[in-house]
This record gives structure tokens, C-alpha cells and sequence, in this order.
């Protein structure tokens, strides 16, 4: 299993799909979101990667963080699931995607496993068509 990890993250692949989940609770400011960023290409090894991305230990964001995120954060990428801890949390990145529209799949999940399942299918129809 390939893993990576620092004092608040950590990122493994298992079965084609990459996972990260934070250590302890954290605050995304622009340093962290920064570090974060240049982690998941480094385990990427520039190859798109279908991402389970748990976020259930992020207490707050900044706007930096944010913008940052926007314009250098969708680098190697197929598909993007998103574990979040509440329904309002939820609600903030079905939102989101409406109104920013990723270049790839993303969706956001109470559920882990749902999350996997649904990345999952996605990377089993990637495949399938890439093989024709």
C-alpha cells in the first residue's frame, strides 16, 4: 500500500482509489491547504486519481484557502467523493458544485461507504469505456 502522511494528514491508495483523512481536527488555512495540495500529487505521481476525500475533521476554512483551493486544487483528478459529517455541510458543496461546476465527477456523501461505492462505479465506467 502506498502511504503518505504528515502531522495532520494522511493519504494511502488502496484497490485503485485514493484515501486521505485527517489526524485530528484542523483548520484549512492557506499553508495547510498548500502542504495538502502538493501531497496528494506527489502520491498521485501524476496520474488522475479517483479521491475519497474524508473532510469530517476540518472544523473551519479560509477564504484563502478556498480561492487557493479553486485555481490549483483539481490537478490529477478523475473523481472527487467527499465525506462530511452533517447534512449542512452537505447541502454547502451540492451548492458549491452548482455554481462552480468541477471539470470532473464530485459529490458529497454522509456516508463512506456510499462514497466508495459511488467511486467505484465511476472508475468501473472509466474503464470499461477506456477499453474500447
Amino acid at each position: 500500500m502506498n502511504k503518505i502522511e504528515n502531522d495532520f494528514v494522511i493519504f494511502w491508495v488502496e484497490e485503485g482509489i485514493l484515501f486521505s483523512k485527517y489526524k485530528k481536527d484542523v483548520v484549512l488555512d492557506l499553508e495547510t491547504v498548500t502542504e495538502l495540495i502538493e501531497m496528494r500529487e506527489k502520491i498521485s505521481v501524476q496520474e488522475n486519481q479517483y479521491w475519497l476525500y474524508d473532510l469530517t475533521r476540518v472544523k473551519n476554512n479560509t477564504n484563502e484557502a478556498r480561492h487557493y483551493v479553486g485555481e490549483h486544487g483539481h490537478n490529477f483528478l478523475n473523481a472527487c467523493a467527499i465525506i462530511v459529517d452533517s447534512y449542512v455541510t452537505k447541502f454547502m458543496f451540492t451548492s458549491y458544485k452548482k455554481f462552480k461546476s468541477p471539470d470532473f465527477p464530485f459529490a458529497s456523501f454522509t456516508n463512506r461507504e456510499e462514497a466508495l461505492q459511488w467511486l467505484f462505479e465511476i472508475k468501473a465506467n472509466n474503464e470499461a469505456v477506456s477499453s474500447f
